[in-house]
């Protein structure tokens, strides 16, 4: 059955890997097979080790050929190539074992004619160390493979989770693209939301609120309401003199006595600290008063 999530194995290492495990075991199963008709055409037995090497060698060609096959069809699931490819492992270390130990003696020699006696011996001996050298790879390459099933069996648990979030967000166009929990021009908290009724029992009054964090301290505050009455009773404008305003600062009562301008004994005038009245008859740096201007009405200039 074709899976619909991609492969979870990287292409260039899993080809890589898999390239040399075909190399490898198709150069040992040829040396195999010309060493075993060559043994049975001269009437010798064939020894056990050959055997189990041959053996390995076939289970490996027809493991390559099955996972290549399900690779194409995106059907290869990393758990079976990986049982599959650790039950090799063992056979290819269990091949090895025992070529290196029925083989210990030429492995240590030299191929040339003085240790083998003719060219056919020298022979021989060129090929055994190569299919020792070849067992090797394929066992070393195999558990490259195997590291590599752990790896995509990983990933494919998580490309699973992702798939599983993607049918949940309706999503039907399948995997491989970006996963968000809200679309792009869909916020994650809505803008119009229902509003809660709120019951009155549950309202807190402000007043019982300030009153416990005063008491919390040790003290105790007055109702709010009582508050703002003393605030405003004590800026209300006083009857005994005219109050004038000037951007929020109350004019002041007219001092008695004589004042410092010519006018001030004959007449009296309201001192404010944002308007002066002067008298017409001034000297000094008095007499140097401007014209009448448009803003005399106003309160920010000067009045005759």
């Amino acid at each position: 059955m074709r899976n619909k999530l991609p492969s979870p194995y990287r292409p260039g290492l899993f080809h890589f890997t898999r390239a040399f495990i075909w190399l490898s075991t198709l150069i040992v199963t040829g040396i195999m097979i010309y060493f075993i008709v060559h043994l049975h055409s001269d009437g010798f037995k064939v020894p056990y080790a050959f055997l189990v090497i041959l053996i390995t060698c076939l289970l490996t060609l027809l493991n390559l050929l099955l996972t290549t096959l399900l690779y194409v069809r995106n059907s290869l699931r990393p758990i079976f190539s990986l049982t599959a490819n650790v039950v090799l492992l063992i056979l290819w270390i269990i091949s090895l074992a025992f070529l290196g130990y029925s083989m210990r003696g030429t492995l240590m020699t030299t191929c040339n004619v003085d240790s083998w006696g003719t060219s056919t011996g020298v022979m021989v001996c060129r090929v055994y160390k190569t299919l020792f050298s070849f067992i090797v790879v394929a066992a070393v390459f195999t558990l490259l493979h195997v590291i590599i099933d752990g790896v995509a069996k990983k990933d494919q648990r998580h490309m699973t989770v992702l798939a599983a979030y993607d049918s949940m967000n309706g999503n039907g166009s399948g995997y491989g693209q970006d996963y968000k929990l809200h679309a792009r021009g869909e916020s994650a908290v809505p803008l119009a939301a229902v509003p809660v009724p709120v019951h009155e029992e549950s309202r807190a009054d402000p007043n019982t609120t300030r009153a416990d964090v005063y008491n919390a301290l040790g003290t105790v505050r007055h109702d709010n309401t009582v508050q703002q009455q003393h605030y405003q009773a004590q800026f209300q404008p006083q009857g005994g003199h005219d109050v004038e305003y000037y951007d929020g600062v109350p004019d002041v009562p007219p001092a008695t006595g004589v004042r410092w301008a010519s006018a001030a004994a004959t007449r009296q005038t309201p001192y404010s600290p944002l308007h002066t009245r002067f008298d017409e008859q001034q000297t000094g740096y008095e007499a140097f008063r401007p014209h009448r201007t448009p803003y005399d009405e106003g309160g920010y200039g000067y009045r005759g």
